[in-house]
C-alpha cells in the first residue's frame, strides 16, 4: 500500500541551503523507499513559484512534489518574522490543499502547531539536536529564557507523534523516558558524492579542512586560534557562511595567518566532497552538535576527524582509531590533537562509517509500520 507522508519545513527543494536539515530532507527524497509519496510543503526560496500551488520537481532523480506557503530567503537565521511563524501561518492558510496519511516535522516548534491543523493524520516528529545543548550552550535558539516551554513542547511530541526519530543519543535517552515511540539514529551519509580519493596520497595529515556555520556555536575563531598554536606546517580551509565569517578573516589576517588559512565562505554542497577528497583531516570545534553529518562524511572519504567533546557527541570518533578528541576548549588543546591525528589512518576512518549509509538508514528512519496515536494508546 501506498504512503503518501507530506513533510513540513522552511526548506526549497530545488535550492539547497548549508545546514544537517536541509542535506537529511534531500536524503529522504532521494532514498525514500518506492512504495512511498513524500511531498514536501514549504518556502518559495528561489522567488518564481506560485505561492499555495502544488508543483512537481525533480530532485536527484527523484520527483517530488512541492508546495511553497511563504517566499523568503530561508538562509537568513534570524528574519524580522521568524521563518517558523512563516510556514505555520502558510500551512494554516492552505491547510485545505494538504492532505496526507502521515505529516513528519523536524522542529518541536512546527510540529506542536501542525498538529492541531491535521488530527486525523499520523505524526512523525525528527529531532535533529539536544535541545538542553541547544539552549545551555547556543547562542540562536529562541527558548533560551523560556526552557519550560520548550521542554513541554519536546514532551507533547512524544506524547502526540506516532513516531519520534532522534540523531542525537543524549537526547534519545532523554525524551524516551516518556514514551516507547522514540528511537536513534546516526547521521548517513550519500556514497554517491562521498568516497576515498584513490589511494592515500598523504604521508601527513597538516592540511585540514574546517565545515559549517560562521556563528559562535560552532567557535570558527578557535580552529584560527588552533592553527597558529599547531605549527608552520597546518594549513587549514575553511568552509561555510555566517556572522563571523569576516571576523574569522580578520583574526587570521591578525596572527598573520593569511597564507595559511583559506576561508572560502559558503559553497555548493556537493563541492564539499571535493574539498574533503583535497584535505587530510577534518577539523571541528562546535560547542554542540546533534550527530554533525560533515563529521560522518569526513570519515567516509577517509579523513580521520579532530573534534571537541560537542562537536561529536554520540561516541562515533574513537582516538587513535578514526581520529583524535580534543581534552580541553583551549588552543593550546585543539592543537595537541591537531599533531595527533597523524598517526590515524583513513582505514579506521572509512571503516568506522560503513554501516551509515544512505542507502541502509534512511529506510530505517523511514520504514517504521507508524500507528497512530490513539492505537499507541
Amino acid at each position: 500500500m501506498t504512503e503518501k507522508r507530506v513533510l513540513i519545513e522552511p526548506i526549497d527543494p530545488r535550492k539547497s541551503k548549508p545546514g544537517g536539515v536541509d542535506t537529511c530532507i534531500r536524503g529522504l527524497i532521494k532514498y525514500r523507499p518506492d512504495d512511498m509519496v513524500l511531498s514536501v510543503v514549504g518556502v518559495d526560496a528561489v522567488g518564481d513559484a506560485e505561492i499555495g500551488v502544488w508543483r512537481t520537481d525533480e530532485i536527484d532523480g527523484r520527483s517530488v512534489r512541492f508546495l511553497p506557503v511563504y517566499r523568503a530567503d530561508n538562509t537568513v537565521i534570524r528574519p524580522k518574522i521568524p521563518h517558523i511563524a512563516q510556514l505555520v501561518w502558510g500551512v494554516w492558510k492552505y491547510r485545505r490543499q494538504i492532505s496526507a496519511d502521515v505529516l513528519q516535522t523536524h522542529r518541536v516548534t512546527t510540529g506542536f502547531a501542525v498538529r492541531r491543523f491535521f488530527r486525523k493524520a499520523r505524526h512523525v516528529q525528527f529531532i535533529h539536536n539536544d535541545g538542553d545543548d541547544s539552549i545551555k550552550l547556543g547562542n540562536e535558539s529562541y527558548f533560551k529564557k523560556f526552557t519550560g516551554a520548550f521542554r513541554f513542547l519536546e514532551k507533547r511530541a512524544v506524547q502526540e507523534c506516532a513516531d519520534v526519530v532522534i540523531f542525537n543519543s543524549a537526547a534519545a535517552e532523554r525524551l524516551g523516558q516518556w514514551g516507547q515511540n522514540v528511537r536513534f539514529s546516526p547521521t548517513w551519509f550519500d556514497d554517491e558524492y562521498f568516497f576515498p580519493a584513490e589511494g592515500d596520497p598523504h604521508t601527513a595529515r597538516t592540511d585540514l579542512l574546517w565545515v559549517g556555520r560562521f556563528e559562535e556555536t560552532k567557535d570558527p575563531l578557535l580552529a584560527v586560534r588552533a592553527i597558529a598554536e599547531a605549527g608552520p606546517q597546518y594549513t587549514l580551509t575553511m568552509l561555510g557562511g555566517g556572522s563571523l565569517l569576516q571576523k574569522t578573516k580578520d583574526l587570521a589576517a591578525e596572527l598573520g595567518l593569511s597564507e595559511r588559512i583559506d576561508v572560502k565562505g559558503p559553497v555548493e554542497k556537493r563541492s564539499v566532497s571535493d574539498h574533503l577528497r583535497a584535505r587530510s583531516a577534518l577539523l571541528m570545534t562546535s560547542q554542540h552538535e546533534g550527530f554533525p553529518r560533515a563529521v560522518v562524511e569526513s570519515l567516509a572519504c577517509g579523513l580521520p576527524v579532530v573534534t571537541t567533546a560537542g562537536g561529536e557527541p554520540n561516541g562515533l570518533v574513537v582516538e587513535g582509531r578514526n581520529g583524535t578528541r580534543i581534552a580541553e576548549r583551549t588552543p593550546e588543546s585543539v592543537a595537541d590533537a591537531i599533531r595527533r591525528v597523524d598517526g590515524v589512518a583513513s582505514e579506521g576512518a572509512i571503516s568506522s562509517v560503513e554501516n551509515l549509509r544512505a542507502t541502509i538508514l534512511v529506510p530505517y528512519v523511514l520504514g517504521r509500520q507508524v500507528q497512530s496515536t490513539e492505537q499507541q494508546r
